[in-house]
């Protein structure tokens, strides 16, 4: 009996790619991914708000614009980790939700064309709907991130993602900004928009391309990590380390956007910014995070997430308040640059403070509990509590003799944020701790080392690193 196999030498055998290999094959892809989708947020989502104020959005559509998602998206994220759940896979949803969210700003631009007397309020329901849609694959793509990325290098990782995403968000922004202020120009701003979230399709299908080749692990939800309700999650909230610290985050996150959702109608409709000066303004606070945002990687890896927030919780509540005290440009573009500085460590502390805190298995549903919890504090801060400061709060006050009178209630708004911003940062941040050891460090020292400029020196020396060899410096503080 002959078998009619062929017989292949085994070193022409096709080898199969490691787990290894596919991990990194995969975080590299999301590098990618993320730049994808830092074109479509740059084209299309930064520009929603100034869309929707050439729509004569009001105050209240504006607040709703900016907290309304933010809510219904986290709740959205509770619906897709049941789905993941039930399906034992997350790329098919990650792939599905962003595939949707690139087709709907179709509808976006067009039905307020159509209907231009309700032409704002379309605008933000239907800019909400895709928030929701696209929160759908969150948990998922937490979820995979935390399984790949190891856990001593989630700093440096997700500091150099979000900082590359950074970069490409300052330019794709820059570059729509120019494009809708030139048709401004033609008295074509609707062409204008159209082109621009016409990219945004365009760079969010490409992202979804890239979603389909992501490396999928195992995915095995423990019994443990399927049966945690959300009320037992609230219920755990006054008695653990993380409820301690997802409540300070939760009331943090709410004296925020109190003035968040104001700042774009401030620019725009009271301070009179073109549509330039308006991406400039963003893209100069992005290039501020693009810049630290590796820094604060080494940091919370070395001191820990808990020492950068409570670091960058001091200037939190300094930021509102200086938008108040000028109108000169350059000075708010100073400002921009110290919030892109506490912002990024901020966040990104955040976010790994989660990846740390939550056993793998647990962690596609907490984080939905996590955020579920954050929008309903950035609704009332935003839709609540800002609006009502913003339609109430008078644009005049008087001290004695001082009389003090702003363009609008929009900079006494500012001023309250600032108010309980300082006031979470005494009282509720400083209340959980660290899970990781970890090397003391004091705030005092972090704004030090700041002060001193050596993130920015640091920069410097990764990117002369980048040069040819006759070119590099030879070391630098590498934290």
């Amino acid at each position: 009996m002959f078998s009619n196999k062929q017989n292949v030498p085994e070193k022409d055998l096709p080898v199969a790619p490691t787990q290894s290999a596919l991990t990194h094959q995969t975080l590299s892809l999301a590098i990618m991914e993320g730049c994808a989708w830092a074109v479509m947020w740059g084209f299309g989502e930064s520009f929603v708000g100034p869309f929707a104020v050439f729509l004569k959005a009001n105050d209240f559509l504006m607040s709703l614009l900016c907290t309304l998602p933010i809510i219904l998206g986290a709740v959205a994220q509770l619906i897709g980790a049941t789905l993941i759940e039930r399906l034992g896979r997350r790329r098919p949803l990650m792939a599905l939700t962003s595939g949707i969210h690139a087709l709907g700003y179709i509808p976006v631009f067009w039905l307020p064309f159509f209907f231009p007397e309700h032409g704002a309020a379309i605008a933000v329901w239907l800019s909400t709907f895709l928030i929701i849609i696209c929160h759908l694959g969150v948990p998922g793509f937490n979820s995979m991130m935390g399984d790949l990325v190891p856990e001593a290098e989630r700093g440096r990782y997700f500091g150099k993602r979000m900082g590359i995403m950074m970069l490409v968000m300052l330019a794709s922004m820059m570059a729509a900004g120019r494009v809708v202020t030139f048709f401004e120009h033609q008295n074509q701003i609707w062409l204008g928009f159209g082109i621009i979230f016409s990219v945004a399709i365009l760079a969010r299908a490409y992202s979804t391309l890239l979603l389909t080749r992501y490396y999928e692990p195992p995915f095995r939800p423990s019994s443990s990590g399927t049966s945690l309700s959300f009320m037992e999650f609230l219920r755990q909230v006054p008695r653990t380390n993380f409820g301690r610290f997802t409540l300070g985050m939760a009331v943090m996150t709410g004296a925020s956007n109190i003035s968040a959702p104001f700042f774009t109608q401030y620019m725009i409709r009271d301070l009179q910014w073109t549509k330039d000066q308006f991406a400039l303004c963003t893209a100069v606070l992005l290039l501020s995070q693009f810049i630290f945002i590796r820094w604060w990687g080494h940091i919370c890896d070395k001191h820990g997430n808990r020492a950068t927030i409570l670091a960058t919780s001091i200037i939190l509540p300094v930021l509102p308040l200086l938008w108040t005290v000028t109108q000169s440009y350059t000075l708010i573009l100073g400002i921009q640059v110290l919030s892109g500085i506490a912002w990024s460590g901020f966040n990104l502390a955040t976010t790994n403070f989660i990846y740390d805190s939550i056993p793998s298995d647990r962690r596609h549903r907490v984080f939905g509990y996590y955020n579920v919890i954050n929008g309903i504090f950035t609704l009332v801060g935003g839709s609540v509590v800002g609006a009502w400061c913003a339609l109430n709060m008078p644009s005049s006050f008087s001290f004695g003799g001082v009389h003090i009178i702003f363009l609008s209630s929009l900079p006494a708004v500012f001023i309250v944020s600032g108010l309980l911003r300082a006031l979470v940062g005494i009282l509720l941040l400083p209340q959980f701790k660290e899970v990781r050891k970890t090397e003391p460090i004091s705030s005092r020292q972090i704004l030090w080392r700041i002060s001193t400029g050596e993130p920015v020196f640091n920069r410097i020396t990764e990117i002369m690193d980048t040069l040819p060899s006759p070119f590099r410096p030879t070391g630098g503080n590498k934290d």
